[in-house]
């Protein structure tokens, strides 16, 4: 738990600040969520263009070979 949260005492509003630290929070730990999803992406795009390679070459094997 945060800081911020933990001097509140129980039944008080959050203040401005401690909801604005939240909402920090919360965007920081989506950018990084998004971030390792894109570089997921991004590996998987590369995996799938070396199978595409790979399934072209044999291809042209299977052709050589009629």
């Amino acid at each position: 738990m945060s800081d911020h949260q933990s001097q509140r005492l129980p039944g008080d509003r959050p203040t401005l600040a401690s909801v604005h630290q939240l909402a920090i929070e919360r965007a920081n730990a989506l950018n990084l969520l998004l971030e390792k999803t894109m570089d997921r992406q991004n590996s998987l795009l590369k995996r799938m263009r070396q199978l595409e390679d790979r399934i072209e070459a044999l291809l042209k094997d299977v052709q050589q070979l009629k």
